[in-house]
């Protein structure tokens, strides 16, 4: 196990639970999967992708229309400030102000802007081209993508039918093997049988154990690559009841 997650030999693994505890949660699933590949993590990438390309085409061809843009100011300035009598300054003959104060300005301006391109040297027209190529391409790719996902599902499937079928052969070879161990020993303890004949029940009954957990363990990895293509969202163990339940794909297809 350090070998296979790269850790060094004295970093300590805690394996919690086992794999039994998923058998019966296997066996007892409805068996029906699901196509449906809308929910795929790369094709909703694609789609997001495209949407923002159509969103750079409208602004591209926006910049083809007129702008109108309209303005204003508005200015505030004067005095206020009292009587001045200019007779009192240097000793200078007297000269009455002005008997009203100084009167306060309020200039205002408006207007209105219009731009019309005419003449851009084909740049609109180009980055348009360039945009709805993109696109196509894009839609071509998501096809593809589309296909391809199919594919795979399918094949995850028919891994996921395999496995199951694989699991319940070796529930029913364990189930055997278990039998003729106890046959076995109960020979062995009565003294008809050899120490021989037990060991190689024995291991027989270990080897069937051995291969009915990796059945289930097959099972675990195809689901997994199932759940992943599918985009299935994660549901935690205390919340699943049934992960494939209502699906429109049987294992008797």
């Amino acid at each position: 196990m350090h070998m296979l997650l790269s850790l060094p030999n004295d970093v300590e693994i805690t394996f919690v639970g086992d794999l039994d505890y998923y058998s019966e949660d296997i066996v007892n699933s409805t068996g029906y999967y699901s196509t449906d590949v809308s929910n795929n993590s790369d094709l909703k990438l694609l789609d997001i992708q495209e949407r923002m390309l159509e969103a750079q085409l409208k602004m591209t061809n926006a910049q083809r229309i007129p702008t109108v843009s309209a303005f204003g100011s508005l200015s505030l300035y004067g005095n206020d400030m009292p009587e001045i009598n200019f007779g009192d300054l240097g000793g200078g003959s007297q000269v009455a102000g002005s008997s009203k104060q100084f009167w306060w300005q309020y200039p205002a301006s408006v207007g209105v802007s219009i731009s019309i391109p005419i003449f851009s040297g084909n740049k609109i027209n180009n980055q348009a081209k360039q945009a709805k190529i993109a696109i196509d391409q894009l839609k071509m790719q998501r096809e593809y993508m589309e296909e391809s996902t199919g594919m795979q599902v399918r094949t995850a499937i028919s891994n996921l039918v395999t496995a199951r079928s694989k699991m319940k052969a070796n529930e029913t070879a364990m189930a055997q093997a278990r039998k003729a161990y106890d046959i076995m020993n109960a020979r062995y303890t009565g003294g008809a049988g050899t120490i021989l004949e037990l060991n190689s029940s024995q291991l027989q009954l270990t080897q069937a154990q051995l291969n009915y957990t990796q059945a289930i363990y097959d099972y675990l990895a195809a689901e997994a690559d199932y759940e992943k293509i599918i985009g299935l969202d994660y549901v935690p163990e205390t919340e699943r009841t049934d992960s494939v339940s209502g699906a429109d794909y049987s294992e008797n297809k």
